[in-house]
């Protein structure tokens, strides 16, 4: 199922709905979990509670399924899940040789394809400083929050669960959405609005500069950068001035840049009057179209 699937079958506003996805994603079994109209934090409560949920138990089974004696590959993918994405921070958590750990990373990144190894966009890209992430929403929030506490639950304390998730969610969404937005946006390409750009991606370097949003033309040794952006997903405050600012700034850092690579801003609340400059705006309506 797709995030348009989930906001039509739960009732769901757009917002609400790339929310619910977070959590359930495709899983018909879990949305169907999810009684129409039903807020986030009113489902936590109940299927975190409960340690036969289908939210519970179905990640187990995924674990039990594709790692019946693969200890080590599954303590990888639990490391990513955590939130650990680099090679060394991975490693660090744990305890593999260097060889161990590219063997851990192949089988899951090739052979299960439950992770997927991104590398920066750019022009040229960077072939070094890869990053780790679980590809299945799912999967991701309960190697995130369910995963490691199942003992909680099974005592009969998944409200402290439940209470864990609303702390970290603003963060942990943040971050999350990320991957769904790239998605969505390469599921409009091409489209005029973007440019030549037909594959969307993301840049960092080896120090804490990163940029949300990167369009490339194509994938082999593209000559320019087609378009930058910004993710935006706080709750209430819209897309600002500051923030355009630091778009703007962000362009003289990622290699391909040129005058006429575009720049993009993607909220979830919205965009202040002082956004003028961007070439494209997108909130969750359009996110949600681009599944339509």
């Amino acid at each position: 199922m797709s995030p348009a699937d989930i906001a039509t079958l739960l009732n769901l506003s757009a917002s609400q709905a790339l929310d619910a996805y977070l959590i359930v994603g495709g899983f018909p079994m879990l949305a169907a979990d999810w009684s129409p109209g039903e807020t986030l934090e009113q489902f936590l409560a109940r299927e975190l509670v409960n340690p036969s949920s289908n939210l519970i138990v179905n990640g187990e089974r995924i674990l039990a399924a594709e790692f019946p004696t693969e200890v080590q590959a599954r303590e990888v993918l639990e490391a990513i899940g955590k939130g650990e994405r680099k090679f060394a921070d991975i490693q660090r958590r744990v305890s593999l040789s260097p060889a161990s750990l590219s063997r851990s990373l192949e089988r899951l990144v090739d052979v299960k394809r439950v992770v997927e190894r991104m590398t920066p966009y750019a022009a040229p890209p960077p072939r070094r400083d890869p990053r780790y992430l679980v590809k299945d929403p799912y999967l991701r929030f309960w190697l995130r929050f369910a995963g490691p506490h199942l003992q909680e639950i099974e005592r009969g304390r998944g409200d402290q669960t439940a209470a864990r998730v609303k702390r970290d969610w603003s963060v942990y969404r943040g971050m999350a959405i990320e991957t769904i937005v790239r998605d969505a946006i390469e599921r409009m390409l091409p489209d005029e609005r973007f440019g030549d750009a037909r594959l969307a991606g993301s840049w960092w370097d080896r120090g804490r500069r990163q940029v949300d949003l990167v369009g490339l033309p194509h994938e082999r040794t593209p000559s320019r950068v087609s378009f930058i952006g910004s993710i935006k997903w706080r709750e209430r405050s819209p897309f600002d001035r500051d923030d355009l600012r630091a778009l703007i700034e962000s362009h003289a850092i990622v290699p391909g840049t040129d005058s006429d690579t575009l720049l993009v801003g993607v909220s979830r609340s919205g965009f202040s009057s002082a956004t003028s400059r961007l070439d494209v705006r997108l909130g969750v309506d359009e996110l949600i179209g681009a599944w339509g």
